[in-house]
């Protein structure tokens, strides 16, 4: 019984060393990172990051046809502006609840500026996200399917499907990934 406390007691003694030094280490890491960050005097700029999750991006109504500002109206909360073109076509720019930039009698050329208006649009990380994320569900369905037909044709027992199935395992799984990215990049994707 004596011998079954002290065993107990050196197993909770070199548990809380294992502790212990676990928080030594990582206070030391926390401590050496903010060090390194100070010494290198680097400035964090955290007001630059929302825009690239989430921004109000102006968005520019720019006129299709060279043509001449006939009418500007009122219609709810846009605003619609009539551009008869040198055809005599009649082009219509609704600008919702934003800033037109042309008055009546205005001639305008293709791809000058009629109004703007501001939107909610998704940063760069999060269509880097929503990306990735697409992408792997699309990898995860092809390499499903892939992996059911390449395992049913091994187990088969007709030699043909057996022998591909067996080719295209050592192929694949023979070669690393790097040098099969290089191989679909350069030369199939040529």
């Amino acid at each position: 019984m004596n011998a079954l406390k002290r065993l107990s007691r050196d197993v909770r003694v070199r548990h809380s060393i294992s502790w212990s030094i676990l928080v030594l280490v990582l206070l030391g890491m926390v401590l050496g990172i903010g060090r390194a960050t100070e010494k290198i005097d680097y400035i964090w700029q955290w007001q630059r990051m929302p825009r690239y999750l989430y921004f109000h991006k102006q968005i520019d109504i720019t006129a299709t046809d060279p043509g001449t500002v006939s009418a500007i109206r009122d219609d709810g909360k846009d605003r619609v502006v009539v551009l008869r073109t040198f055809d005599g076509k009649d082009e219509t720019y609704r600008v919702p609840a934003g800033e037109v930039e042309v008055y009546e009698g205005d001639n305008l050329d293709s791809g000058d500026v009629i109004g703007s208006y501001k939107k909610w649009v998704p940063g760069i990380l999060l269509i880097g996200l929503w990306l990735t994320l697409k992408m792997s569900f699309i990898s995860v369905i092809l390499a499903v399917f892939i992996g059911l037909i390449t395992g049913l044709a091994r187990i088969s027992s007709s030699p043909a499907p057996k022998w591909l199935a067996i080719g295209y395992i050592e192929l694949i799984r023979g070669t690393p990934l790097l040098v099969q990215i290089y191989i679909f990049y350069f030369f199939i994707g040529q």
